[in-house]
């Protein structure tokens, strides 16, 4: 071709691209996709970019800490929704942090024991680790 020759109006150039651009990606995709270099043809363009292949990013995960409702021990009626306070505040914090995905408060009363089956809890829900604490009250 001459010195003239202007590749973006030639209907050739455009399908050899094409076909170069369909054997990168399927290279990339297929037994280039451990390749530490990644060359693609960016659709519209003439250049070839070649850049650090990069890992696919998988979303966060984040370990699951469940609430179970806070015991009050010897507490005066006015104070028997105080636990149960306590755990949501609690919860709240912790989710906050962003460290975790926080699960509950689970109520006591609807477990139907004093002492949850924490294993099963873990178990039916996919919990990773739990908060079971007590709030006692003390001379005034």
């Amino acid at each position: 071709m001459d010195t003239q020759f202007d590749a973006s109006q030639s209907a050739l150039v455009r399908v050899h691209l094409s076909r170069l651009r369909k054997v990168l990606e399927e290279y990339a995709d297929g037994p280039g996709a451990s390749a530490p270099l990644r060359i693609t043809l960016p659709a519209g363009s003439y250049a070839l970019e070649i850049r650090e292949a990069r890992a696919a990013i998988l979303p966060q995960v984040r370990p699951i800490l469940a609430l179970v409702e806070f015991r009050g021990i010897g507490l005066e009626e006015e104070w028997r929704l105080f636990p149960g306070l306590v755990t949501e505040l609690l919860g709240d914090r912790i989710s906050r942090s962003g460290n975790f995905d926080v699960m509950g408060p689970f109520p006591r009363r609807m477990m139907g024991a004093e002492e949850p089956d924490l294993p099963a809890l873990a178990g039916k829900f996919g919990i990773d680790c739990f908060v079971d604490g007590s709030i006692q009250r003390k001379h005034d």
